[in-house]
């Protein structure tokens, strides 16, 4: 008897040490998800490009796997008095398959709502069936659909490429994004950013080509709205500019002797001047090739005057005008 009364408490002491002290019980966990903060829309052409992230977490920090339903409405936006919540219950219900957390896209037709400001907001449904708070609210003008620029045009000068399109019109400050790629396999980069129908590229190399689209946008309250882009056009930058005209040329006599100098053309790929000269009633011809802006004419006849011209050459062989002549006599020779 005594044996079996100490198995029993040797049996309580052991099922005291094996649970612990027992706290006091808490509820369970509500599982809301976070809101979004990240809602935004754009309006391409007579589209609304919506997107937002959904979330993968709930208030308590807990993971959530996948989502009951996403609630998203679109409305007009209220100029004063209604809560969000009055808002949402007057406002369209776009519909949203139930997602996976993490980027949703959708794109809405935005043909009902042109010419008046909506509000967007999205909220989503837990696990346990519990809804989110609201997001952040977007508010945006929607704009008649503007239409992509035609006409596009490209004219390679020495400083780059020149391109120019026509826009039959659209609200103020409308701006227009230039988008270039080097083959069609890759994807288009923004390159400028113009507040007219023309822009120059200069970031281009001489022997490769391009393909160049051109897109209108205009401000749209919080959101931006923009056209589809114009038609692509190809355009080869090949180099057939010739360097400057050099300019200053003097000519000055010494004994035996004629000096010419003249101003450094500063072009990058310069590679040189060609030197004329003619005399009298012949023919002008190529005195010399050089690479610096200077000459010593040695093969002159005393009392003979000479007129010289100078051009430039780049490194393909294009070559600039010939500059304006200068006249000058070689001395006479003097008398022993």
């Amino acid at each position: 008897m005594l044996f079996a009364h100490r198995c029993v408490l040797l049996a309580a002491a052991l099922g005291l040490a094996a649970c612990g002290y027992v706290g006091e019980p808490q509820p369970p966990a509500l599982r809301i998800p976070v809101p979004a903060t990240d809602l935004s829309a754009y309006q391409h052409a007579g589209r609304l490009l919506i997107s937002f992230t959904a979330p993968d977490r709930t208030t308590e920090g807990l993971g959530i796997q996948r989502l009951r339903s996403v609630d998203l409405r679109l409305g007009a936006a209220p100029e004063a008095g209604p809560t969000l919540d009055q808002w949402a219950n007057g406002a369209g219900q776009i519909p949203v398959p139930a997602v996976e957390p993490g980027p949703v896209r959708l794109d809405v037709d935005a043909a009902v709502w042109v010419g008046r400001s909506v509000q967007l907001a999205v909220r989503f449904e837990g696990p346990s069936g519990r809804w989110s708070q609201w997001s952040n609210v977007l508010k945006l003008n929607v704009l008649s659909p503007l239409q992509p620029p035609v006409a596009l045009a490209a004219e390679p000068r020495a400083g780059g490429i020149a391109l120019r399109w026509n826009h039959p019109g659209g609200p103020p400050g409308l701006q227009y994004r230039i988008f270039r790629r080097e083959s069609p396999e890759e994807k288009f980069e923004r390159v400028g950013l113009a507040a007219s129908s023309d822009w120059i590229d200069k970031d281009v190399s001489y022997g490769r080509s391009y393909i160049y689209s051109v897109q209108a946008a205009a401000p749209g309250g919080a959101a931006e709205a923009e056209s589809a882009r114009s038609a692509e056009l190809s355009v080869s930058h090949a180099d057939r500019f010739a360097p400057a005209v050099p300019s200053g040329l003097v000519a000055v006599a010494g004994l035996g002797v004629l000096e010419l100098v003249w101003e450094p053309c500063t072009e990058p790929d310069l590679a040189g001047y060609r030197l004329y000269r003619s005399s009298g009633e012949g023919e002008e011809e190529l005195l010399a090739v050089l690479t610096e802006p200077s000459y010593s004419d040695r093969e002159i006849t005393p009392g003979t005057s000479y007129a010289y011209r100078v051009s430039s050459v780049d490194q393909i062989g294009n070559e600039s005008a010939r500059s304006t002549a200068v006249v000058v006599s070689a001395p006479q020779e003097s008398a022993p």
